[in-house]
């Protein structure tokens, strides 16, 4: 009974294989006419990386891995599956082995971090708050010493998201500047080409 199922699958996986190379030889041949495929044309993403501001690409369909999985179930190697799907043969490994320690082929969740100085938003606010011309560094430095990591970008970034700036303005006095007396005349004046 148990080789019966086991036939079954590989005769299913053979299935599975030559409608692929159908499909990649039509697909091919799509190419080779020097129109590009719908399924290469570059389309929107709804996840935004919140670093650079640029659109993340998306995982690949569950369809897609439902049929590599099952490829590789069925008895294909890694690299022929990968090659009769077009996608890198180190994709197919790292789906296989989350199949075989999970049973899940589903995409890891993407986005959605948390900056760890949120825990310490209390005491970063405080900050600010007793004394607002802090600059970036000093900030980082009092941080330092209550034992928090953090750098100035992750800083800036902590105060952009609580809309705190660190613009001067004229509450706070802003730079002035050092002399009182008169200004030197410039290069191009004491040369003549004023």
């Amino acid at each position: 009974m148990r080789r019966e199922k086991q036939l079954k699958q590989v005769r299913r996986g053979k299935q599975i294989v030559q409608e692929h190379q159908n499909a990649l030889r039509a697909f091919s041949a799509r190419l080779e006419s020097g129109r590009i495929p719908k399924e290469l044309l570059m389309s929107e993403s709804d996840s935004v990386d919140s670093i650079s501001g640029e659109t993340m690409p998306k995982p690949y369909s569950r369809d897609l891995r439902e049929r590599v999985i099952e490829a590789v179930e069925a008895g294909a190697s890694r690299r022929e599956v990968a090659e009769l799907f077009g996608i890198s043969p180190s994709v197919v490994v790292i789906w296989a082995q989350q199949w075989k320690a999970t049973g899940s082929i589903a995409p890891k969740p993407s986005g959605g971090s948390v900056s760890p100085l949120e825990d310490h938003a209390e005491f970063l606010l405080a900050l600010v708050a007793e004394r607002p011309d802090l600059t970036l560094d000093e900030i980082v430095a009092a941080m330092s010493k209550a034992r928090i990591a953090g750098s100035r970008t992750a800083v800036w970034r902590f105060y952009e998201r609580h809309d705190f700036s660190f613009k001067k303005n004229f509450v706070r006095g802003g730079a002035k500047a050092c002399r009182g007396g008169p200004r030197a005349a410039t290069l191009d004046a004491r040369a003549g080409h004023v």
